[in-house]
Parts: structure tokens; C-alpha cells; sequence
């Protein structure tokens, strides 16, 4: 395995060790494209990544399989499942349809699910789902198409929503794929924000404001 894992967000480039990139705080890794043979480099899907708003971007290869690590990660989840979430993404924004059902049906199935859906059924069943849970509108900052490509993206939303249940990365597409979300509370109105609403973004520390960065809008 190579030692060093070039790390790439929209503005930054560095180079971490290993032993680095386990400690770091936030995780969460996709075993991508688990064999060498494809078409595309690893700098051109990284850069594919970063413009679909994924950040510290990085990748390794052996022999046998090149590995994507998103988000300071150095955990491989051998089972795939949904942690090829990025390479069902770009499958469907490719508009390889058929091969993103694929990998979504093998989520299903080592979940054992009652039922796995086909194509035609996922499309149905996200066109009309409750707009106000897994169905609600996207709206991401790359193209994409109304339709079969929303609706079979909506369904990898929601199984990432499943996968990652309490590991904090609900709130990365939220902001990612542009959810508008609300917050009740009780005899007030409602915290809605917005698809791209500036509140989204972390505020910086206060101690860094007072040393004179200036802080996120709001």
C-alpha cells in the first residue's frame, strides 16, 4: 500500500502519512472502484469529488485496488454496501443507471431487506415518497436532472441516512445536496433553513474571531 495519501479539498493540497490520517477526528471512508482497471485516473475523480462538494479528498492504490478516502479517514469498510455511496453517485450523474441500481440492490440485499427494488420501482417510489422526509427537494450545486437521476440519488441519501445513523454525517449532505431543513420548536415557530442557507456553515471559533479572523456569514 502506498505510505502517503495526497489529500485535496477546493482550495488546498497537502500530504499526510498514514499514522496522521488515523488520528484524525472525523471519518468516514468509501471503498471505491475496488479494482484498478477503469478508466479514470485518481486525480480526475478526486477532482470529480471536489466539485460535487466532497472535501479532504484523497486516494491510495496497490496491486489490486485503489481506495478513496473522504473526510480524514483511514478506516476501509471491506463490506462496500453503501460505502461506494460516491461511486453510485457518479455512476448516476454518468447516467449508468442500471449499474447504480446494481450497487444500490446490494446494500439492500446485505441489509436484508424484504424486498430489493428494481429501477422502475426506486423511480416510482422516490417521485412520490413524503417530500417533508426522504423525499425532500434537492437542490446541489452541480447538474442535475429531475427525474429518474433525482429520485435514484434521493434513494442513496436515504441509505447513507440508515448507514451512518448517529455517526454525524447526516448534516455533511444536508449541506452537500442542498436540503432545506426545519427545526421545530415547541409553541414557537419553526428554524427553517434553507437550501444553501449561510447558517449551515460552522461559525468560527470565537476566540479566532477576537484575533481577527473574520467570522462566516450569516
Amino acid at each position: 500500500m502506498v505510505e502517503k495519501m495526497r489529500y485535496k479539498n477546493s482550495n488546498i493540497r497537502k500530504c499526510l502519512n498514514t499514522k496522521t490520517i488515523a488520528q484524525c477526528a472525523a471519518f468516514f471512508l468509501y471503498c471505491l472502484l475496488p479494482l484498478k482497471g477503469i478508466c479514470q485516473t485518481g486525480e480526475s475523480t478526486v477532482d470529480a469529488l471536489v466539485k460535487m462538494g466532497f472535501e479532504n479528498v484523497g486516494w491510495t492504490e496497490d496491486g489490486n485496488e485503489r481506495v478513496y478516502v473522504l473526510q480524514n479517514s483511514a478506516y476501509r469498510l471491506q463490506g462496500v454496501g453503501i460505502g461506494k455511496a460516491v461511486d453510485i453517485i457518479q455512476k448516476m450523474l454518468s447516467k449508468q443507471y442500471d449499474k447504480a441500481v446494481n450497487d444500490l440492490q446490494y446494500w439492500y440485499r446485505i441489509k436484508a431487506a424484504t424486498k430489493v427494488p428494481d429501477k422502475d420501482e426506486l423511480n416510482l417510489f422516490y417521485e412520490t415518497v413524503d417530500p417533508t422526509t426522504n423525499g425532500k427537494p434537492l437542490d446541489p450545486k452541480f447538474a442535475l436532472e429531475a427525474g429518474l437521476q433525482t429520485n435514484l440519488l434521493k434513494a442513496v441519501i436515504h441509505a447513507r441516512r440508515i448507514e451512518t445513523v448517529h455517526e454525524g454525517e447526516r448534516w455533511q449532505d444536508i449541506k452537500r445536496f442542498g436540503i432545506e431543513i426545519s427545526h421545530n420548536i415547541e409553541n414557537e415557530s419553526p428554524i427553517v433553513l434553507k437550501a444553501h442557507d449561510l447558517r449551515k456553515a460552522v461559525q468560527i471559533p470565537a476566540s479566532v474571531v477576537e484575533a481577527g479572523m473574520q467570522p462566516n456569514p450569516r
